[in-house]
């Protein structure tokens, strides 16, 4: 049986994913693209795209796509604690043009997925990826769990974007996210708000076609406290918090609850002999923050970069992952051990009563914090870590 040969195989069409698989197929790259889902998918996620991602968007040629389809920006964050304690403040308080996304990762994914196609990148939705070693990189079965269909390809290198390792056992450490779509949910105009109870956050964001987005997290010691029932969770979050239950008095569920168990922590692990990790492979962000769309994006176009210096068969690995791993870190290693503690005092009632109390009265330094997580990348800086690569 032929075997087709492959520069890198990226396993998981998530934002990381599919960044890196654009970003090296421009760097003359042959990139098979695998995906276990049915595509396009809906996913559990609060759909915000920071400010620091707006320019990438625009190189990647998908920016004004995602408008067209209907992606919101959104220029505030408004946030409320379980006493009523509210503040508000821009996007980017230093630039009128700068502002964030909103939109469904199914809407998100898929314009990344079709710019993929558009690229070169072959794409193979529906299927597992069995890798083994060989002398040149990996032998791998591709098979399409649908059709029952069967392929073999060879690649130098394996990129695994397909999300956190899974813990093992009841006593993982994590929280529940659920999400379903409303209309009829009032002061969403350009707005992206954040709600704190006890043990969790609820965040609600407006997606393409007229729906908004309700996201909420809550700790497992929440989740049980309902006896893990959905609907009930989402009244428990209402009320706990006035403010949520003012906004959402008129809306209207569209689509039912969907939830997932979200991990607390990951192995920081970026590389082992001819394998890359992406994403939440790499290191999850706290959702209270609402950087884990961005930090994926980043990290897929800054391993791309590097890797993309060289032609396949002269790439010198350990020199890239070493390059790889040192950027990473410095660009992004704060923003994560910062959000889980940022996340750990949003859950707490009255630490979150307390903290938006002040930040109400001192609103320079709620914008400090969004700018820490949010600020822009600067191409240029991604095109000056290349240079320095080759040197």
């Amino acid at each position: 049986m032929m075997k087709t040969h492959f520069d890198a195989v990226i396993i998981g069409a998530g934002p990381a994913g599919l960044t890196a698989a654009i970003e090296l197929s421009r760097c003359s790259w042959k990139v098979l693209l695998i995906e276990k889902s049915e595509f396009p998918r809906t996913k559990v996620c609060g759909g915000f795209v920071g400010p620091e991602n707006i320019e990438l968007l625009q190189e990647m040629g998908v920016y004004d796509d995602l408008l067209l389809q209907g992606a919101e920006k959104v220029d505030r964050v408004c946030l409320s604690a379980s006493n009523g304690a509210q503040v508000r403040i821009p996007i980017a308080s230093n630039s009128s043009s700068l502002h964030g996304l909103a939109l469904s990762r199914k809407l998100f994914d898929w314009t990344l997925w079709n710019k993929c196609e558009e690229e070169g990148v072959e794409l193979k939705k529906e299927s597992v990826a069995v890798p083994t070693e060989s002398l040149e990189g990996f032998d791998i079965e591709v098979k399409n769990w649908k059709n029952n269909h069967v392929e073999q390809v060879t690649a130098r290198y394996l990129i695994y974007a397909n999300g956190a390792s899974k813990q093992k056992g009841s006593a993982a450490s994590g929280f529940f996210g659920i999400s379903a779509l409303f209309k009829n949910v009032t002061n969403m105009d350009k707005n992206v708000f954040l709600h704190f109870v006890q043990n969790g956050h609820l965040g609600i964001n407006q997606f393409e076609n007229g729906l908004t987005n309700i996201c909420y997290v809550a700790d497992k010691k929440m989740h049980q406290s309902v006896g893990g029932n959905l609907e009930k969770l989402f009244l428990k979050f209402k009320e706990e918090n006035p403010v949520i239950r003012e906004q959402l008095s008129g809306a209207i569920q569209e689509t039912p609850w969907k939830g997932m168990f979200l991990p607390k922590k990951s192995k920081h692990r970026f590389s082992e002999k001819n394998i890359f990790y992406l994403g939440d492979q790499v290191g999850l962000v706290n959702p209270v923050v609402g950087g884990g769309i961005s930090l994926a994006l980043s990290g897929g176009q800054l391993l791309a970069s590097l890797m993309g210096n060289y032609e396949a068969s002269q790439m010198p690995f350990e020199i890239v992952a070493e390059r790889y791993e040192s950027e990473w870190k410095k660009r992004f290693f704060k923003r994560v051990c910062w959000s889980k503690l940022i996340g750990n005092l949003s859950h707490q009632k009255i630490a979150a009563n307390n903290i938006l109390w002040l930040l109400n009265r001192n609103q320079h330094w709620l914008e400090k914090i969004f700018n820490f997580y949010h600020k822009p990348v600067s191409l240029k800086k991604f095109n000056e870590t290349k240079v320095e690569a080759i040197l």
